[in-house]
């Protein structure tokens, strides 16, 4: 504790954790194993776990349209264990309760004397609805092409399987912003596979 001019300033020991949050995965497509992922970092020591607190807000209705895939639940709170730095929440999209367009969740780390709030004190994941190519074309050298109608201006992505045994699929494109009513995308990889599965997916 500083005195300053009669005020009492608290100044935070050295070795509080400053903690941050970012959302690796940025996209979860409702209905599908392809979920987001927030990842909560802290430095400094790492012999105690640490719990970090947060808030949720964005156009998605926690618990209806996401929540975490295998506990089911949407919590205010994650705990960095003992000996680690950072830890990953995954987060599956159930649905869009409101008709949101876009829909998205984000958190923003809470204050607490526990720790100090880093950069970037928040994060968001986009809900993103998956769909059914309208067309599908083999190439002669075994290329094939996915076409799908779209939104001038909106950005997609492609994802494959190459079966539906629950697997995450495999995202093929990258960002695609689309410059019109109609998009493709060749898929360079499916060479000498006797079967795959693809879904396009609008990511804003």
């Amino acid at each position: 504790i500083v005195l300053s001019g009669g005020t009492n300033v608290v100044t935070p020991p050295l070795s509080v954790a400053r903690v941050a949050v970012a959302a690796t995965v940025p996209t979860a497509v409702i209905g599908t194993a392809s979920h987001g992922v927030l990842t909560f970092t802290r430095s400094g020591g790492t012999s105690q776990p640490l719990t970090v607190n947060f808030s949720l807000g964005g156009t998605a209705v926690k618990w209806d349209d996401y929540r975490r895939p295998v506990l089911g639940d949407m919590p205010a709170s994650v705990t960095i264990p003992a000996g680690a730095s950072a830890c990953s929440m995954s987060i599956a999209a159930i649905g869009n309760e409101t008709g949101a367009d876009p829909e998205y969740f984000t958190v923003t780390l809470s204050a607490d004397p526990a720790y100090l709030l880093g950069s970037p004190g928040s994060a968001t994941v986009t809900l993103a609805v998956a769909s059914v190519p309208s067309a599908l074309a083999r190439t002669s050298d075994n290329r094939s092409v996915i076409h799908w109608a779209s939104v001038a201006g909106k950005t997609y992505r492609v994802e494959c399987e190459d079966s539906l045994g629950g697997a995450a699929w495999t995202d093929l494109s990258g960002p695609i912003t689309a410059t019109g009513a109609a998009t493709s995308y060749t898929d360079t990889t499916a060479g000498g596979r006797t079967q795959r599965y693809y879904t396009v997916y609008l990511t804003n």
